[in-house]
């Protein structure tokens, strides 16, 4: 979840995103809030590839479910 723009939503800014990752065999989930900049299309494509890095990430065998990910 997030604001992708163009206005500011409830005192967020516009680039704010959440995004969450649940193991259900572990039990263990990860969240990141990250912060975008672009437009509203760069803003929504830089969040679904974070969502899709972190998903690997817990995919892959012994990987932990943190992922640094560089932002703005």
């Amino acid at each position: 979840t997030g604001v992708a723009g163009p206005e500011p939503v409830a005192q967020a800014a516009v680039g704010t995103v959440h995004i969450a990752v649940f193991d259900r065999k572990s039990g263990s989930s990860r969240s990141q809030s990250l912060q975008f900049a672009g437009s509203r299309d760069d803003i929504r494509v830089q969040s679904a590839l974070a969502l899709f890095g972190l998903l690997l990430d817990c995919m892959v065998a012994g990987s932990p479910l943190t992922r640094t990910l560089k932002t703005g």
